[in-house]
């Protein structure tokens, strides 16, 4: 069985001036995936991923419910970048959330996959 490769542009030019959500990423079926986020500037806090077993085509933005992904927290402190590594995926959504403490700067975050061919 075949793999099918999935890359995609997250964001880009996010702002880490204050709290930030990345758009989400419907993620059915994917057995792997990497997430890769690249920051500027001088900003100070904390990045970590959020999932959901929502679909998106079935709930409306508004209802879909966010946990936190154990351990996927990591410090920011002036510019820098951080790769999160993601095997046996059971869920449908995932995005990257910015908690703001101080300073400014802006994020580009790509992700890529792989899932059934």
């Amino acid at each position: 069985m075949g793999l099918r490769p999935f890359e995609y542009q997250l964001a880009t030019g996010g702002d880490l001036s204050a709290d930030y959500q990345s758009p989400s990423q419907y993620m059915p079926q994917m057995y792997i995936a990497s997430i890769q986020a690249k920051w500027t500037g001088s900003p100070t806090g904390s990045l970590k991923l959020q999932i959901s077993n929502n679909d998106p085509n079935v709930t409306a933005a508004a209802n879909i419910i966010w946990s936190d992904y154990t351990g996927s927290t990591t410090s920011v402190s002036g510019p820098g970048n951080f790769l999160w590594n993601l095997s046996s995926l059971g869920f449908n959504l995932i995005r990257v959330v910015y908690t703001y403490v101080s300073g400014s700067g802006s994020i580009d975050i790509t992700i890529s996959g792989k899932g059934p061919a």
